[in-house]
């Protein structure tokens, strides 16, 4: 089965419709044409018309067996949700030391810590129940000299892991990037 662990039901450009069925639909065709069995979409922490809040991708996606949905939560700013006191124990520390504290949680770190990919290797190499998804490397296409620094970077993080696939997760970061990139 293959699953994209990064997707946003997000409008980032203004002649894509605003996130409705429709634009679930577009999800669900991408996915197709990608050989995706399954998406995490996950949700704005900010919600307006463009950045549909929690509530409405669940209604959205209510009968999707296809879908799973993570809370996007804010964690700045005067209205945050404090979990736990997060923003404190990120801003002492690096995902580490939270990834130490926390064991028996499975973290996943968006983007593979790009652009601080040595750092997110550590992370990952230091802690088994931490993962990372690949998605966001470039917003739309590649272009030559870019793919090969992010090329350079991911491989360089594959050797200090050793064994990547354990740890490292396939998200696209749809719509912002093509599931086939």
């Amino acid at each position: 089965m293959r699953i994209d662990c990064h997707v946003h039901l997000n409008r980032y450009h203004e002649e894509v419709e605003h996130p409705s069925g429709s634009h679930c639909q577009r999800l669900f065709d991408a996915m197709d044409a990608s050989g995706v069995d399954h998406a995490v979409v996950l949700t704005s922490y900010k919600t307006n018309c463009d950045r549909p809040g929690v509530q409405e991708v669940l209604m959205m996606l209510h009968d999707s067996p296809r879908t799973s949905i993570i809370e996007g939560l804010r964690w700045r700013g005067d209205d945050r949700s404090d979990l736990f006191t997060m923003e404190e124990r990120i801003k002492a520390g690096i995902v580490h030391d939270i990834a130490v504290d926390y064991p028996d949680v499975k973290f996943i770190m968006c983007h593979a810590g790009n652009p601080w990919f040595v750092d997110a290797a550590e992370v990952l190499y230091k802690n088994e129940n931490v993962s990372a998804d690949l998605s966001g490397q470039t917003l739309g296409t590649f272009s030559t000299g870019f793919e090969q620094l992010m090329l350079k970077r991911l491989e360089e993080m594959v050797q200090y892991l050793g064994d990547a696939g354990r740890q490292l997760l396939y998200g696209s970061d749809w719509p912002l990037t093509d599931e086939r990139a």
